[in-house]
């Protein structure tokens, strides 16, 4: 849990000096932030092609990043994802 958190610190400090430099506040980034992200960016797409196999589409994996960033526990994914397949299908059956 502590490395997540310090992995979201470290991606919200980035992204504030992303937005310095395309608000026209900073005009430069340092090298380490430059590779530090590169690292993360790559830890990222590793992942995602490890779990690539366990979703049946892009929006399977959508609802799987949206239900993990809510606090979903994974023991508890099959059973949300089985909820979110019958909503969609009441929606279209108009039950």
């Amino acid at each position: 849990m502590l490395a997540r958190k310090s992995l979201i610190k470290k991606i919200k400090k980035l992204y504030t000096q992303r937005s310095k430099i395309s608000h026209g506040y900073n005009k430069e980034i340092l090298d380490i932030d430059v590779k530090e992200l590169s690292i993360i960016a790559g830890s990222l797409i590793m992942t995602l092609i490890g779990l690539k196999d366990q979703f049946e589409s892009k929006q399977e994996l959508i609802n799987w990043i949206e239900f993990k960033r809510l606090g979903g526990l994974s023991e508890n994914w099959i059973q949300y994802k089985e909820s979110i397949k019958d909503s969609a299908l009441n929606k279209t059956t108009g039950i």
